[in-house]
């Protein structure tokens, strides 16, 4: 038969009564814990405000010993950025300092600018090809020869020069767009014995052009100039038999 346990608890005597009290462990723990005491004499408070007060806070942020000075306050109005100076304009001598390509450019214009003046007063007449400026051959719709070299042709005279049957045939043939026969007459390629030369600037674009244009055929330089040679001797020769 099953019998309850009997607690092992020590039995407390209870004033004013004979019979002994039985207690659970719950019970005895929860009155040792009303035994301790849960407040602080006021004397005791008051002494620790009083030290509080006293000692000084040393580990607040700004107390620190090694806190930055040079750091920017955060502004203390919501909604504002902090004032910003806006970088000044460079001069004109300052861009010629930190630009190189500045100065070159100011050249260009001035030297455009120029040759514009210089051309406001001249005759509307189309110009003869040879080296012109840029700004007139643009205005009269010339070609240039060769790239870069500011020599300038008429587009009609690209088409015959390219209608011609060989490279020496059309290397004779610019060199009549810039000179006529009765210029050409006396002159040699070089300008020795005190002859007068074509320009070599307008050589070097007829050879150029015709080296590009007439690939198929081989062209070189020194076959050209050979052909050019023997056209200014034919000229000058007939010229001698004209005056006999």
């Amino acid at each position: 038969m099953w019998e309850e346990p009997v607690s092992t608890t020590p039995v407390q005597q209870m004033p004013n009564s004979t019979t002994p009290v039985s207690r659970s462990p719950l019970t005895t723990l929860r009155g040792r814990l009303t035994e301790v005491p849960l407040s602080i004499p006021n004397q005791q408070k008051e002494a620790t405000i009083s030290g509080a007060q006293r000692t000084p806070l040393t580990n607040t942020p700004r107390n620190f010993p090694n806190r930055r000075q040079d750091l920017v306050a955060r502004p203390t109005v919501g909604g504002k950025c902090p004032r910003r100076v806006l970088p000044q304009p460079l001069s004109s001598s300052d861009e010629e300092e930190y630009c190189p390509s500045c100065v070159t450019r100011k050249k260009r214009v001035r030297e455009l600018e120029d040759q514009l003046k210089s051309l406001q007063g001249q005759v509307s007449d189309p110009p003869r090809p040879g080296k012109i400026s840029p700004i007139l051959a643009e205005r009269f719709k010339m070609v240039e020869l060769t790239p870069g070299s500011q020599v300038f042709v008429y587009q009609n005279h690209i088409h015959q020069a390219m209608a011609r049957a060989s490279d020496k045939s059309a290397a004779s043939f610019l060199l009549n767009c810039f000179y006529t026969n009765d210029e050409l007459v006396g002159m040699n390629l070089t300008g020795a014995n005190g002859k007068k030369c074509p320009d070599k600037e307008i050589l070097q674009s007829i050879i150029g052009f015709v080296m590009r244009e007439y690939q198929k055929h081989s062209p070189t330089e020194s076959s050209l100039k050979l052909a050019l040679r023997n056209k200014l001797s034919a000229l000058e020769s007939r010229k001698l038999k004209k005056d006999e």
